[in-house]
């Protein structure tokens, strides 16, 4: 008799209050409602975590062909708890009738740990695809890293602060540049790269800081002309030392998304800074600075417009979006008082927009904006070729990126409803991934991309005109800008960056955010037809001059 539960759990790590899995799970014949891990403490509590569910799985799709339900049944949870230390933990899937599958988590470290569930029933292995709480690495991907991290500790005869001290002060270099940021990839990773190409090509010693979500802890990377090497940190009681030593000479606070306990690395730069006198700089990637919810979502799923502080304080009681709930108390205040220190104390925060900056000033109108400096990121696509966009054909809608919650997924889903329910023979194609998909009569993916195979799939997929849907203000685009150089009509909401540039771009349009749906339709049937008509123009004034010659 076939199993009606189908699961695996790809990866599971437990260290002190610390919590990180990934797998997924679907019944045969039932709804499942939610997915929770549940923790058996030492002290005989249960806590009950509920997990992210219900990510595509292209994998599992593949595995079971016949099953619908397999291709969103992904999970994931990375966060902490509060009390003892666990005992035992098992996977709870609650169904729609009320019934309930329970499947035992293998202990860290043990044979089991990271593999399937028994009764699997494809050979394909457990390769998560699920995009990491949005942030762009699949499961499968951080558990191969996070493996990998573990055979980089080193020796214990003599503490990490004296290696670290003889290996920098025997290269000649100087102090090192301490760089503190995520490991989740994306722009804020390629502009810290490119700074400690700058850092090296100076000769100097970089120390990388980073949080490793599969071993939940802090990883230390010495980068040097002369001399290389990682570690994993249980805390940061060796930076400090080293600070004293006189060993680190500047610090660039990149971002610190998914960090466990965040509030450390403000008090971490805040000492540095105050009492060790090192240079802070700080980079505006995203809104980490004014709130957990760095993408500046509230409790609601909407943009917050930065509200006054008591609402900020009850939106975070009850706000699930990502890594929100990292910061235990929820206290807003406390929050703004110490990330509002790192930020006065920084020589520099550097902003990538006008509109970021103004959005940091909203947060903390005191901030000397002498020493906030625009500068955007340098985007380097003149080397690529158009693509041909065809205006005459009926509009086809191109949405370019990993379209997640915050980058719009509600948005073009409901887009897809209001065409079906208009009965018009309109297309959505999605130039790369979607989280969840409604419509797949109407909408479209390719799956990954490079970005030299952008214009080669735009003409692929007949697209006509872009909408950049993201429902956050973003400090800076790189879609948006890459969707310009290549010469789209393009659509976006008048918000952050985005909208900056689209509002001064010729073939751009802005709509406000609360556009309804039937609405934003609307206004891209009539920005379609209004650029056919700019082309057709710009067509036949060009065949007049060509008359006239």
């Amino acid at each position: 008799m076939q199993p009606a539960c189908h699961y695996s759990i790809d990866a599971n790590l437990i260290r002190g209050r610390r919590i990180f899995i990934c797998g997924w799970i679907f019944h045969t014949t039932q709804t499942i409602n939610q997915v929770t891990v549940e923790l058996t403490l030492k002290s005989g509590e249960i806590v009950c975590l509920c997990l992210d569910y219900g990510k595509r799985r292209a994998d599992v799709a593949a595995g079971f062909p016949d099953r619908l339900q397999a291709g969103a049944s992904g999970f994931i949870y990375y966060g902490s708890w509060t009390g003892g230390s666990a005992e035992s933990a098992q996977i709870v899937a609650r169904m729609e009738n009320g019934g309930e599958e329970r499947v035992p988590v293998p202990a860290p470290g043990t044979p089991d740990a990271g593999k399937a569930g028994n009764n699997l029933q494809y050979g394909a292995g457990a390769a998560g695809t699920g995009l990491i709480r949005r942030a762009g690495w699949s499961p499968g991907e951080l558990w191969k890293r996070g493996r990998r991290c573990l055979g980089m500790l080193v020796a214990n005869e003599v503490s990490l602060a004296e290696q670290l001290r003889r290996i920098i002060s025997s290269s000649g270099n100087g102090a090192a540049v301490l760089i503190i940021d995520h490991d989740l990839g994306g722009g804020a990773n390629l502009y810290r790269n490119t700074r400690i190409d700058e850092y090296r090509g100076s000769g100097k010693n970089i120390l990388l800081l980073n949080f490793q979500l599969h071993t939940l802890q802090f990883r230390l990377s010495l980068q040097g002309p002369d001399a290389t090497g990682t570690y994993l940190l249980d805390n940061l009681d060796d930076l400090s030392i080293l600070a004293e030593k006189g060993l680190i000479q500047e610090v660039f606070f990149n971002n610190a998304v998914s960090f466990a306990e965040p509030l450390q690395i403000a008090d971490l730069l805040l000492s540095l800074a105050k009492n060790h006198d090192i240079p802070l700089k700080i980079a505006l990637h995203d809104y980490y600075t004014i709130c957990p919810s760095h993408f500046l979502i509230d409790q609601t799923g909407s943009y917050c417009g930065i509200p006054s502080v008591d609402t900020c304080g009850r939106c975070l009681a009850s706000n699930e979006e990502d890594f929100v709930f990292l910061c235990d108390s929820g206290d807003i205040i406390g929050w703004r008082e110490r990330w509002g220190g790192c930020l006065e104390l920084a020589e520099e925060v550097i902003c990538f927009s006008a509109a970021s900056r103004d959005i940091l000033l909203k947060a903390y109108p005191c901030l000397d904006k002498m020493r906030l400096p625009v500068i955007p990121h340098r985007v380097h696509l003149a080397d690529h070729r158009k693509p041909d966009i065809n205006l005459d054909k009926t509009l086809h809608i191109g949405v370019l990126g990993e379209i997640g919650e915050h980058k719009g997924v509600d948005i073009i889903n409901q887009l897809a409803r209001e065409i079906s329910i208009q009965g018009h023979q309109i297309r959505i194609s999605i130039i790369g991934t979607m989280e969840w998909i409604c419509c797949p009569d109407i909408i479209d993916e390719t799956g990954p991309y490079e970005h030299h195979e952008v214009a080669d799939l735009i003409d692929r997929t007949g697209a006509n005109v872009f909408l950049f849907p993201s429902i956050w203000p973003e400090t800076f685009s790189f879609v948006a800008e890459e969707l310009m150089a290549l010469g789209v009509p393009l659509v976006c909401f008048d918000l952050g960056a985005p909208a900056e540039r689209v509002a001064g771009y010729h073939r751009g349009k802005v709509l406000a955010l609360d556009t309804d749906c039937p609405t934003l339709l609307k206004n891209l049937i009539d920005f379609h037809a209004d650029m056919r008509s700019l082309a057709d123009a710009g067509e036949q004034a060009a065949l007049h001059t060509d008359g006239l010659c």
